[in-house]
């Protein structure tokens, strides 16, 4: 979802997905010459299937929320909310069963905020390097935080509220920067050197952030059903598991330790992509500045 602005510094951005179990496109990319200043993904939590609730039902009706709050202000003249104001909003008008992970983001001049629940994530890209990667929330291996309403979902697990979300703010987004955020399919299946190497590779071959995000889904899925591909899923796996609470601890802080623990493969999930590039608008036009 996005919301078009006067600001000068804006997004151009692309999003795609695809279903693990259809293996069919989940959205239809979005032009990529819309301007977009708030950004959104959301990965519903597959085990409401065994009580025959959509996974996906909840995810949507947050970004949907979430995207008219972020409209509603534009139209009302009032103050840009930072990600996390725009995520409470989108939580409080979502009343339905379900839970998700999700990462929203918001780009005010050249202030990006950003809020995230559970294992989706956001990693800022500068000169073709990972200039910063949000960690993911998770109560152990493969058990990501997730965001409910608390009183409707009660008795279904453990679940959170907005206030648990892990906040960020970058001050200094230059024309340029690739924000990719996506949910743990991505994450758990490409490389952060594999990030870097395919958004650098689709820029010099003149590709924009359409181009980006249908390369990062396709590696992605690809790397998901290999069963010999050393995957950040199998590494963490092995560390979980060959290190016992010691590796839970460190996987935690965000440290990775090389074990052998011969574990491989990808992991099969539903991956969603958003790619933004940060650009100059001209005022008064639709007409980016060339980076």
């Amino acid at each position: 979802r996005c919301l078009r602005s006067l600001s000068s510094l804006l997004m151009k951005h692309s999003a795609d997905g695809i279903n693990k179990d259809k293996k069919s496109k989940l959205g239809m990319a979005v032009a990529n010459l819309e301007a977009a200043t708030v950004l959104g993904v959301a990965d519903g939590v597959g085990s409401w299937s065994q009580y025959r609730i959509d996974p996906g039902i909840y995810a949507k009706q947050l970004m949907m929320n979430t995207a008219r709050a972020s409209v509603e202000i534009s139209k009302k003249g009032a103050q840009e909310l930072s990600a996390a104001e725009l995520l409470n909003i989108g939580h409080s008008k979502t009343k339905l069963k379900g839970s998700t992970t999700t990462t929203v983001a918001c780009l005010k001049g050249n202030t990006l905020s950003a809020a995230t629940i559970g294992d989706t994530a956001f990693v800022l890209l500068r000169n073709g390097k990972i200039y910063f990667k949000s960690p993911t929330q998770e109560f152990e291996f493969d058990t990501p935080y997730q965001l409910a309403d608390c009183d409707i979902s009660e008795g279904f697990g453990e679940f959170s509220e907005p206030e648990d979300a892990l906040l960020y703010t970058v001050r200094d987004i230059k024309p340029g920067d690739v924000l990719v955020m996506a949910s743990d399919g991505l994450f758990d299946n490409l490389h952060d050197y594999e990030i870097e190497q395919i958004v650098a590779e689709k820029l010099q071959q003149g590709y924009g952030a359409d181009g980006i995000s249908r390369e990062l889904i396709e590696r992605a899925r690809a790397h998901s059903l290999d069963p010999n591909y050393i995957s950040p899923w199998a590494q963490e796996k092995g560390q979980t598991e060959s290190l016992g609470v010691i590796g839970g601890t460190l996987r935690k802080l965000g440290i990775k330790a090389v074990v052998g623990s011969g574990y491989r493969g990808g992991k099969p999930d539903d991956i969603s992509v958003i790619t933004g590039i940060a650009q100059y608008l001209i005022p008064g036009t639709d007409l980016f500045l060339p980076i």
